[in-house]
């Protein structure tokens, strides 16, 4: 197979900053006021419980062996605990499967929720 610096199958957008393929897909989900964003159902918070001890107790003791990782200034964030308690948004310029590992064990025993654009978790 040849390298073609101009591709025919996915070619470059004209406006760099949008999403690289577009996607037309309506399947007439209406995000409103009465959309429910955070899935509280039996079997949703059954399966955050398993993998919550999944990641206390092999993936968080894995970062620490495979990254190094340290976390310095916990004691900042307990300042702020009520503040905390209304929810943070935090934004990456990238964005890592470990980097989020990372983030969730700074920030624990909190459940973070994430939002993300739906076809990228497809």
């Amino acid at each position: 197979m040849d390298f073609d610096p101009r591709p025919t199958k996915y070619p470059f957008p004209e406006k760099t900053d949008g999403h690289y393929i577009k996607i037309k897909k309506n399947d007439g989900t209406v995000f409103d006021e009465n959309y429910p964003y955070v899935d509280r159902s039996f079997g949703m918070r059954f399966k955050q419980f398993w993998v919550r001890l999944l990641l206390c107790t092999i993936v968080f003791p894995m970062a620490r062996i495979r990254l190094g990782l340290r976390i310095h200034g916990r004691d900042k964030l307990k300042k702020h605990r009520e503040l905390l308690s209304k929810g943070a948004l935090s934004c990456s310029n990238h964005v890592h499967y470990w980097d989020y590992i990372c983030v969730m064990k700074a920030l624990r025993p909190v459940k973070p929720y994430v939002p993300v654009w739906a076809p990228n978790v497809r």
